[in-house]
């Protein structure tokens, strides 16, 4: 059987990206983002959950640069469980998301005007209008083997 680790969420930048580099000089960057959970049955507001996201190198560099607290983002990735021992020694359990991709959506929302009804072109009254004519000289379709998918 077949195992699959990808996460994908859409939510708000809650902390603002944080660069570092390891001791090998790769770049990482850590930030937080505000997920929502669903609303609940009463219809009232669901809770919201903070998820760590780390990225790294070129990624990392872009991620610090263009994202801000209060910027909503897709992040694509997949969930890393690690642990660590803290100052006092005590072993620490983290759970983030390792992100591969990362859509800054202020920066790439577009905004297309939609026609107002006066300015929109009339539809068409007659369905028969909008068909095209096939006559007999047009050429026949494929034979099925002939389709190439």
């Amino acid at each position: 059987m077949s195992n699959l680790n990808r996460i994908i969420l859409v939510g708000f930048v809650s902390t603002d990206p944080e660069l570092k580099n390891t001791a090998d000089g790769v770049p990482m960057a850590k930030f937080s983002l505000a997920v929502n959970r669903p609303q609940r049955a009463d219809g009232s507001a669901g809770e919201v959950d903070f998820i760590d996201i780390v990225s790294w190198r070129r990624q990392a560099e872009i991620a610090s640069t263009s994202l801000k607290k209060g910027n909503q983002a897709i992040v694509e990735g997949r969930v890393q469980v690690r642990s660590y021992d803290d100052a006092s020694g005590k072993r620490v359990w983290s759970t983030e998301v390792v992100a591969n991709n990362i859509l800054n959506l202020k920066e790439n929302m577009v905004s297309v005007p939609y026609p107002r009804a006066e300015e929109a072109e009339p539809a068409a009254n007659n369905l028969e209008d909008t068909i095209p004519e096939v006559s007999e000289n047009s050429e026949p379709l494929p034979a099925e083997e002939d389709i190439p998918f």
